[in-house]
């Protein structure tokens, strides 16, 4: 692989554990249930919502290309684009938007 395309999904996935340290800290999961690469399997409840929100804040939050990020994560890139997208619909609540606004402030911090 050349360097330039280990440097972006060194990149990504550097964004990705940032948001994942940011998550984990708002929810109290620990990291290592967030970033999990493999065996994930079909999740549900506060794991996948932490999952949805690390990738939101690491596209959104830190500019990550949503291809890159899918790489680095092994994975497709229409799971990044739904959660995503799961998380920008749900922003029209209030209570959810202000949740989403103190991760990426707590994101802008660390980075």
């Amino acid at each position: 692989m050349p360097r330039y395309k280990r440097a972006r999904l060194a990149s990504a996935w550097s964004a990705y554990l940032q948001a994942v340290a940011v998550v984990a800290r708002v929810s109290g999961l620990p990291m290592e249930a967030i970033a999990a690469r493999r065996g994930a399997g079909r999740i549900g409840g506060e794991l996948a919502f932490c999952r949805s929100a690390a990738i939101y804040l690491a596209v959104c939050g830190l500019d990550t290309q949503q291809a890159h990020l899918a790489q680095a994560l092994s994975r497709p890139r229409w799971p990044i684009w739904n959660a995503c997208r799961s998380i920008e619909a749900r922003r029209d609540d209030p209570k959810f938007d202000l949740l989403m606004t103190s991760m990426e402030k707590m994101l802008g911090e660390t980075a």
